[in-house]
């Protein structure tokens, strides 16, 4: 659709065009789930008072989180007083590389939560550290690749993902790429917390978190100028990596030295799986 409008392709057609895709999704999907729609409303006050009291911490921790994804631009934006929207429009094309990296985490938490909320009733905690540990090991070691390519050729992902006149932002992606590889410690965290009803822990978490990433961003704009954004960022993906260990150590007992075996056993199995599409050298 992008393609086909691509010649009267407007920021405000833009908009439109998402939208129009939105409700032609909503349409489509509507259809073949309908059937498992309830057909009648049943209230019961006990259980809708344990949904709100559990929704209330799940609602404020997305907000924190999705405030914290953005906090170097927010924070760029407000406190930089020259070139503001260069400077955004640098962390902005930074955020949507990063964006990218993160869509496995997020399709794994999705998958992953009712998973863990499955192994919490039946085994305990011992599978929901089966469950993080491993599935966290995987996807860095799909991600360890990519950032490194990343970090070596970032004119090339800058000029695919926005364009030659970003290229300034390469400092900026460099800075903060590696570090990105403790994103998926963010997410596997909440739905772990989530799913062994830690809602209210998960969402302290959060909170804190994202006032840690406004308190480093903002010192490192202050002292470093536009860059200080990314180092700041830097600083808090290591400290909160610390945090979340910390917390998931206490609550399922999870161990670094098993995710980092994961790693290894990832591209073990996948040298084991390329061999077998090799041909055989007599």
């Amino acid at each position: 659709m992008l393609l086909f409008f691509k010649p009267s392709l407007t920021l405000l057609n833009l908009v439109r065009l998402q939208t129009f895709a939105l409700l032609l999704g909503t349409v489509a999907l509507f259809f073949p789930v309908r059937k498992y729609f309830f057909k009648s409303f049943d209230f019961e006050k006990v259980l809708m008072v344990r949904m709100l009291h559990f929704g209330k911490y799940i609602f404020g921790t997305n907000v924190f989180s999705q405030i914290s994804r953005y906090m170097d631009q927010i924070i760029t934006a407000s406190l930089l007083s020259t070139n503001v929207l260069n400077y955004v429009a640098y962390y902005g094309v930074v955020s949507r590389i990063n964006n990218m990296m993160d869509v496995p985490s997020i399709a794994v938490a999705d998958v992953l939560f009712p998973k863990n909320v499955e192994a919490m009733a039946t085994d305990g905690p011992t599978k929901v550290k089966y469950y993080f540990e491993k599935m966290v090991g995987n996807i860095i070691a799909v991600l360890l690749p990519v950032s490194i390519f990343i970090f070596l050729l970032p004119s090339l992902a800058i000029k695919i993902i926005a364009g030659s006149k970003y290229l300034p932002a390469i400092p900026i992606l460099q800075t903060v790429i590696l570090t990105s590889l403790v994103r998926p410690f963010f997410y596997q965290f909440g739905t772990t917390m989530d799913a062994i009803n830690k809602p209210n822990v998960n969402f302290w978490v959060n909170l804190s978190m994202m006032a840690l990433n406004l308190l480093l961003i903002a010192l490192g704009l202050k002292f470093f100028g536009y860059m200080g954004a990314a180092y700041g960022t830097v600083v808090y993906n290591i400290t909160a990596g610390i945090v979340l260990m910390t917390v998931l150590k206490k609550y399922v007992n999870i161990e670094a030295k098993n995710i980092c075996f994961y790693v290894i056993q990832c591209y073990k199995d996948m040298l084991h799986i390329g061999k077998r599409f090799l041909p055989n050298r007599a």
